[in-house]
């Protein structure tokens, strides 16, 4: 078992534990609804950490051939992952909460839930870019603001439909970025 390997049984374990949380939460919210409107919100900002996790598998692919066993280098994968989990648990309630609909829950939840995808999504951008593991050609500039610009504004908005169209580019952004830039 070579080093990446090794790593990543450990990092892959923790997203995968984290997209699940969200996976299993979404269908108790829509098995346990009973009578709950499902809204937008939740069901957006989930499809949007999802696809966030699934990039964290490929960042950790594409800097496999650097990779190294060191304490700094599991710390770093365990703190990621850790945010990131914790906030994959925000997206939706847990069994038999007292919401009367997914969107009330968001609106209680996503000042704890985006943090933690903005911390670990900037831990793993500062590292790329300390580690020079970037192909920094003008597409990747051109890529970022549509990530960290609604990302960020999601933090500051009180508008439903504002935030609809904030995860609705975010979630374009990975399935469109997918086939057009990074096949």
């Amino acid at each position: 078992m070579g080093e990446f390997d090794f790593y990543f049984t450990y990092y892959g374990l923790l997203l995968s534990l984290s997209g699940g949380t969200v996976i299993i939460r979404f269908a108790d919210a829509v098995g346990e609804r009973a009578g709950r409107k499902i809204g937008l919100l939740s069901p957006l900002l989930g499809t949007f950490v999802l696809l966030d996790i699934t990039s964290f598998w490929i960042w950790a692919w594409r800097v496999r051939q650097s990779f190294h066993i060191t304490y700094a280098g599991m710390y770093f994968g365990l703190a990621v992952a850790a945010a990131y989990f914790f906030s994959a648990s925000q997206v939706f309630p847990k069994e038999n909460s007292d919401w009367k609909s997914l969107d009330e829950h968001y609106w209680a939840r996503k000042r704890f839930a985006l943090p933690g995808i903005i911390l670990a999504n900037a831990a793993v951008f500062t590292h790329g870019l300390m580690m020079r593991s970037y192909d920094f050609d003008r597409a990747f500039f051109l890529e970022q603001p549509f990530y960290w610009v609604p990302l960020v504004a999601l933090m500051f908005t009180r508008n439903k439909w504002v935030d609809v169209v904030l995860l609705g580019e975010l979630c374009l952004f990975y399935t469109l970025g997918s086939l057009i830039l990074h096949w």
